[in-house]
């Protein structure tokens, strides 16, 4: 009875998974799933979840900690009227009784076929290909201006992101144990994402995952890299977290050696610190959240985008979720530090500073790492 109510479960869990790809799928492109659509699949994905949560075995205390979430996750939904934060704590806690790697096998060749669907429809005509103008922020402020390609995305920067989340998933799925042909073909899909995209995040995370999980799996540095999470694995989102806001509150009143130095900083960063203090001076933060247009930016400035997960998470969430968000995964590294699941952290701390440069963290159309939050 217990093995036909894990096989049920999983599933349910499975199909939730499709369910949830499908609906992110296809974001950043004209394909994205809006309006009655998305809220039907929405819908689906609750159902399923409660229908899951019905087919386990569990504990009174586990209960009212996924009770605990569920009210959070719809106080969330009650301030924004969006389902992001839901959606995660619904995965998360799903993940608590399904394997981490069986489950994000099926979200990796979901989001895969997604990918594929779109290229085709560039290949065919149905999506445009989306030729940009890419500005590449220098030393001091100053910019060069390449042309990148979307291929069906909106921007060559969000295809990069969905090629990095892509290759984040299969390094996680894999984790980190690569033949020489697997790692071959991550290099030539990295330098031809740059050369289409002209992204530069992507030549730095990846690279630096990947020595990470080589570290993680070689006899002579593992006890060492894991001691190095112990010390820090903890602190990284804070501190990024800090790294996003407290510069971009001091852009405008930082002088002397400390203003040049964080100039030269948000001219590296495509001056996203200015976008960021933008922001601030335009928008009081939110208690709890709501805000995740910036349109004033565009009447005041003629440019409203804003690159920078935690800066997009405290106002779309406001400062208690913000609080929560960050407490969250404080309490879920502090539990994989104790189960040694070293390979998995690594991952959270490459999303972290992926959220630095864009707005990855508070969806799991790009933060894969909710999985492991609950």
């Amino acid at each position: 009875m217990v093995g036909k109510n894990v096989q049920t479960g999983d599933f349910i869990a499975y199909i939730y998974l499709i369910l949830v790809s499908v609906n992110y799928g296809f974001i950043n492109t004209d394909f994205e799933i809006r309006g009655a659509f998305s809220t039907v699949l929405t819908i689906g994905e609750v159902i399923l979840f409660v229908v899951w949560l019905f087919s386990q075995r569990f504990s009174a205390k586990w209960l009212a900690g996924i009770a605990a979430l569920g009210a959070i996750s719809i106080s969330t939904y009650i301030a924004t009227s969006e389902t992001v934060f839901l959606i995660m704590i619904l995965t998360g806690v799903i993940f608590t009784k399904l394997d981490y790697v069986s489950g994000l096998k099926v979200v990796f060749v979901s989001r895969i076929f997604d990918f594929v669907v779109i290229l085709f429809c560039v290949a065919f005509g149905v999506l445009d290909v989306n030729k940009d103008s890419v500005m590449k922020g220098q030393l001091g402020g100053s910019f060069t201006v390449v042309s990148g390609y979307g291929l069906g995305y909106h921007h060559p920067n969000q295809l990069a992101s969905t090629v990095l989340l892509l290759i984040l998933l299969y390094l996680c799925i894999k984790r980190g144990q690569l033949k020489l042909s697997e790692l071959f073909a991550v290099i030539v899909v990295v330098f031809a994402t740059v050369e289409i995209t002209r992204n530069r995040t992507i030549t730095i995370l990846i690279p630096l995952e990947v020595v990470l999980l080589l570290l993680l799996n070689s006899a002579q540095f593992k006890n060492k890299t894991q001691l190095l999470f112990d010390v820090v694995g903890k602190w990284v989102m804070p501190v990024c977290a800090l790294l996003s806001i407290v510069p971009a509150l001091l852009m405008n009143t930082v002088t002397g050696r400390a203003q040049v130095i964080l100039y030269n900083i948000n001219g590296l960063m495509g001056s996203r610190y200015t976008h960021s203090a933008r922001v601030f001076e335009n928008y009081p933060v939110p208690l709890f959240g709501g805000i995740s247009d910036f349109g004033e930016l565009e009447d005041l400035y003629k440019y409203s985008t804003v690159d920078n997960g935690y800066v997009r998470l405290l106002y779309n969430f406001g400062i208690v979720g913000f609080a929560v968000f960050l407490l969250l995964y404080w309490m879920a590294i502090s539990n994989m530090l104790k189960r040694g699941e070293y390979i998995f952290l690594s991952f959270i701390f490459i999303v972290s500073i992926w959220g630095l440069s864009e707005s990855v963290l508070r969806s799991f159309a790009f933060n894969f790492t909710v999985v492991f939050l609950v």
